[in-house]
């Protein structure tokens, strides 16, 4: 049996703001990560509160979601227009789709990554109150299928990035100035003091705006670096040597510098690190972001300077340790308008009319515990139903739900 002992678990939310847009499923989102050292794999807890349909076509979306649950990887993520996910087809296919609107088509895409490794274990919808629609989902990525995406995030982002990098030396060819690191760190500092100073009191009368407002410093990443850095760089994303490798929880980039970039890097960081410690040791004010907070998880992140690069290591398990758990999940939801009611009523009565479970005893708090210990139940398809079926809708076909039995 896993014990605590031989198994480090710890969690991370990453709630997405709850978007009401007309004609498309809503839902309030969360996540739970949890890592599992023995077995080396990561397992995520995707939970979905105010389930909400707008129309009969968005419930009947809803339960061929559900239909095909036992193939959909949903992964944390912020996204405040659109729910995506990837539906599994095989191995080596998927398809990107959006969970809170129908696809007019289902673009099949190729990947090196095994898919197949990757363990779905549907959950079920439930009550959390007499009208609030939930559902819950796992999603099971052992360590080496992470390895294997980490090893395409420098293919994704390397477009991006000399497009950027290529910007900053035209700009520099056309006269524009290298800025100074002094300048950056001072910026950072009085960015940093800002950020954690405690909210305004009240107004005690309207506040006039200036006619001119002074113009928000900036400093841009690419402006401080000199130009072998940005060559380093460029040759770092192009030919693949710049990528971030995993040991169990602890994520290492190996950044390109110069050595004078390097070492400007390495007091950069180290200066914010210690603002944001001074800030942590002044009496609480209420700020909006505690300063002890993020002081703690800042000790997760290490630099070191290397004659021509910086490496940078980050250690999960120290992140998440700090971050809270439960607030967001277990606090009381807002009181739904009249409106929001009858989208969520919809949703479970095209689910009870299909015959689908919805559960009226589970709670978040244990679902939150369950994860933790690796016991939540999961509840795959006794006969899952090919990948994809029934997802597309014709925008112009009326849909009708089944009557009650």
């Amino acid at each position: 049996m896993k014990t605590w002992a031989k198994r480090l678990s710890f969690g991370i939310l990453a709630a997405s703001l709850a978007v009401w847009l007309s004609g498309c499923l809503s839902a309030s989102y969360f996540a739970m990560v949890r890592y599992d050292q023995a077995q080396d794999e990561f397992a995520v807890m995707n939970v979905y509160q105010r389930i909400a349909s707008p129309t009969p076509g968005d419930s009947q979306y809803l339960y061929q979601l559900w239909l095909n649950r036992d193939h959909l990887i949903r992964l944390p993520n912020i996204d405040i227009f659109s729910k995506p996910a990837y539906l599994r087809i095989s191995g080596s296919r998927y398809a990107d789709i959006n969970l809170g609107e129908a696809p007019t088509s289902l673009e099949p895409k190729e990947t090196v990554i095994s898919l197949e490794k990757i363990r779905v274990l549907p959950g079920t919808f439930f009550l959390r109150g007499e009208e609030t629609l939930c559902y819950y989902d796992q999603v099971v990525i052992p360590g080496a299928v992470v390895d294997q995406a980490l090893g395409r995030v420098a293919n994704a982002v390397a477009p991006d990035l000399t497009e950027e990098i290529d910007k900053e030396f035209k700009r520099r060819q056309d006269g524009g100035k290298v800025e100074t690191w002094e300048k950056a760190r001072a910026l950072m500092l009085k960015q940093i003091h800002a950020g954690f100073a405690p909210p305004p009191p009240p107004a005690t009368a309207p506040a006039t705006a200036p006619e001119n407002p002074p113009a928000e410093e900036t400093s841009s990443a690419w402006s401080i670096l000199d130009d072998e850095s940005l060559k380093l760089l460029r040759q770092g994303v192009t030919d693949g040597s710049m990528k971030i490798t995993r040991d169990k929880q602890l994520f290492t980039v190996v950044i390109p510098l110069s050595a004078a970039d390097a070492k400007q890097l390495d007091r950069f960081w180290h200066a914010g690190v210690d603002a944001v410690g001074a800030e942590a040791a002044k009496p609480a004010e209420n700020a909006t972001v505690s300063p002890v907070l993020v002081s703690k998880v800042l000790t997760a992140f290490t630099i070191a300077p290397q004659p021509h690069a910086v490496e940078m290591k980050i250690d999960l398990a120290v992140v998440l340790k700090h971050l809270p758990l439960l607030s967001s999940l277990v606090e009381p939801l807002a009181k739904p308008t009249p409106d929001d009611l009858t989208k969520m009523h919809a949703a479970i009565a095209a689910l009870t009319a299909h015959g689908v479970p919805i559960d009226d005893k589970i709670t978040v708090e244990q679902l939150a515990k369950d994860f933790m210990s690796d016991s939540l139940k999961s509840y795959p398809s006794a006969h899952p139903v090919t990948p994809g079926s029934g997802l597309v809708q014709e925008a112009s076909k009326p849909v009708e739900l089944p009557k009650p039995q």
